[in-house]
């Protein structure tokens, strides 16, 4: 899906993707965590304040990604 907003780096057309993370539950998308408890067993991410899912788009000209968590 292509956006009205513009690449930050070189004003082209951007396009909504996503970041996917492989681990051992398969391919998930990527999260912004508030406060992630480390250490311990298991992947920091599930113990957290706040998750958020992170949309990314790229631009078309020049490839540049940016993130956002929504």
């Amino acid at each position: 899906m292509l956006l009205d907003f513009k690449c930050s780096k070189c004003s082209g057309e951007m396009e909504q993707g996503l970041v996917v993370d492989l681990n051992y539950a398969g391919l998930l998308q990527s999260m912004w965590v508030e406060d992630p408890v480390v250490g311990g067993v298991g992947p920091a991410a599930t113990v957290a304040k706040r998750k958020i899912k992170t949309i990314t788009y790229r631009c078309l000209s020049c490839g540049h990604l940016d993130s956002y968590a929504r």
